[in-house]
């Protein structure tokens, strides 16, 4: 018997998305090396190293981008 993570279905969007941005996406885990070297390649990251946080991941793009437009509107005025 084993248990296993699943991943949420937006994250290899997420993950796109943040690394079409120019942003270096890593992953931090406590699992063994086995496990996070699969689960990098099923959400398309080189190098396994990813940051567990609660929610979806799109919402670290989502808030990046709105960053941007905040700032771009900031040097506009």
């Amino acid at each position: 018997m084993a248990v296993v993570d699943t991943i949420k279905y937006t994250s290899k969007e997420a993950v796109r998305r943040l690394q079409n941005m120019g942003i270096s996406v890593i992953m931090m885990t406590g699992d063994n090396k086995r496990t996070a070297k699969a689960i990098g390649q099923e959400v398309a990251m080189g190098a396994a190293a990813i940051t567990l946080i609660r929610g979806d991941l799109n919402s670290i793009a989502n808030a990046i981008i709105m960053s941007r437009k905040t700032m771009h509107n900031i040097k506009q005025n």
